[in-house]
């Protein structure tokens, strides 16, 4: 991160914002718990052909013997397959903030076309004043899509239901759906007051006070603006928890900014991995352009490595919901930069514990250079649920971050100081450079004119008078002229005591 991290608060403060609708308001089911768990619908009659399946700190559900059950335990959904060609989704939900019809509508307009893209869908129908549904159709199947929430003290508590099946089938199909619906439930483990409850206390950079965000008291923070070259600041705050075990960072310090490798580099013994000064004191690393997600898992291999052994990349893919929103913003601020993001997940082993790890990564890139403009960093033991109570926790501190306006001013004058200089410095150099080349050319032109009068037998003589050049045949020690006609002599004697002779000079 350089020092534009700091000039575009307001592109950061959007990619905050997206952090917290994505680690926070996950579709999860974990995130409905309570001390003795929260019951969506409840029952405990398993009919004859029918199979329950159920999963610890998860979802229950029956449904019958031959359809297909699927649980994604990283988000909580609930996928089944009947065998013909029946689907069914249940997807739990929570989100922090209290939300209305019109948020409802869009939520489940969003998420029923991400879970089936292809169907398209018709205008919300509102059910009730706490649901709204979907209808689609295509290709001889139907899809009917549910979203049911309800408010609570600490937020709005959802869950999505959709269905699809063939038209001709659809009818017959609703009882064994409304079963199925009706026989889920989704319950988690007891919360202790300490996971619950996070005390955070605010944190001020204390290198150069560029910024303030909020981190746990417990925890041990460290880090700040580390200013390598007048334009090269680069932010890392790092917060360990009190065990050693969990961490959450944002930025590193260690990460340069990259040159794109090309024939001039090239030509110049500047490969890949090597680093050259550009100007401006920066110092950068020869290195071919990564999206975020190649990013991510390049930094989970090449930088998490200090931390935990063994490391083995369990998932990655691309954010473009992400790098769209930031780069509209770009736009509007007639910014010239754009913005690629991805993240990836990893398992390792640190001091004997199996434990995970989370990299998001923004990077961008110019015609000559790219960086890593955002970039953030979970940790913690696989066991207990650990990564997703550091995710909590880093997308707490990314949404307190702030930055010091007085600092952001100060950081452009140095910018444009910098630039100031550096013109001064490159016109200097410029004009040594030319000098140079110049007193060089004048060199060599010498040393070609006495190589020229070596090889030829002469030497040049100047007129005095007329301050004109003659080449003459070498040979004598002293040359004279008149009217044109040069004469050389051996000692120094006006030729035939001719008064009208006049003495020329003899360049060496």
């Amino acid at each position: 991160m350089g020092a534009a991290f700091f000039k575009s608060g307001q592109a950061y403060k959007i990619y905050a914002g997206a952090a917290i609708i994505i680690l926070i308001a996950v579709l999860s089911y974990a995130a409905l718990n309570s001390r003795s768990g929260s019951v969506i619908f409840k029952t405990t009659h398993v009919p004859r052909g029918w199979t329950k399946h159920d999963i610890k700190y998860g979802p229950s559900v029956i449904a019958p013997d031959n359809w297909k059950f699927k649980f994604n335990k990283k988000n909580g959904r609930v996928s089944l397959k009947g065998p013909k060609k029946e689907f069914a989704v249940i997807w739990p939900l929570f989100s922090r903030k209290n939300i209305n019809s019109r948020a409802a509508v869009l939520t489940l307009k969003n998420i029923a076309g991400h879970i089936w893209p292809a169907i398209p869908w018709r205008l919300p129908v509102p059910e009730s004043p706490n649901s709204v549904r979907l209808a689609g159709f295509k290709n001889g199947a139907s899809a009917i899509a549910l979203l049911t929430w309800a408010d609570t003290p600490k937020g709005t508590a959802m869950c999505i239901f959709m269905v699809s099946a063939p038209s001709k089938n659809f009818k017959s199909s609703v009882p064994v759906f409304t079963r199925i619906f009706k026989s889920f439930t989704a319950s988690g483990p007891a919360l202790s007051k300490k996971t619950a409850r996070v005390k955070y206390s605010t944190w001020e950079d204390t290198r150069e006070r560029a910024f303030t965000l909020s981190v746990p008291q417990s925890w041990k923070t460290e880090g700040g603006a580390y200013r390598y070259a007048p334009l090269d600041v680069r932010v890392e705050v790092r917060s360990i928890s009190p065990d050693n075990k969990k961490m959450v960072q944002i930025g590193d310090a260690n990460v340069p900014i990259y040159a794109i490798p090309n024939q001039l580099l090239n030509m110049g013994g500047f490969y890949e991995g090597s680093f050259y000064y550009s100007g401006y004191g920066l110092r950068e690393m020869v290195m071919h352009y990564m999206p975020g997600t190649e990013f991510a898992r390049y930094y989970s291999y090449n930088y998490m490595s200090g931390i935990c052994s063994g490391i083995k990349i369990t998932g990655s893919r691309d954010r473009a919901d992400i790098s769209d929103r930031i780069n509209r913003t770009y736009m509007e601020y007639n910014l010239p930069i754009r913005l690629a993001a991805g993240e990836a997940r990893f398992s390792c082993i640190r001091n004997g514990t199996p434990s995970q790890g989370y990299v998001f990564a923004g990077t961008f890139r110019t015609s000559s250079l790219w960086g890593v403009k955002y970039l953030y960093i979970a940790f913690a033991p696989s066991a207990g649920g650990g990564l997703n109570a550091s995710m909590k926790i880093l997308t707490h501190e990314a949404d307190t971050f702030k930055e010091n306006p007085q600092w952001v001013a100060m950081n452009e004058n140095i910018a444009m100081s910098s630039s100031k200089i550096e013109t001064e410095a490159n016109n200097k150099i410029e004009k040594m450079i030319s000098n140079s080349f110049n007193y060089n050319n004048k060199v060599m032109d010498e040393i070609a004119r006495r190589r020229e009068n070596a090889i030829l037998g002469e030497v040049d003589v100047v007129d005095e008078q007329t301050g004109e050049d003659y080449k003459v045949d070498s040979g004598s020690n002293y040359y004279w002229i008149n009217n044109g006609t040069i004469v050389g002599t051996d000692t120094d004697a006006i030729p035939n005591h001719d008064i009208d002779f006049n003495r020329m000079l003899l360049r060496p």
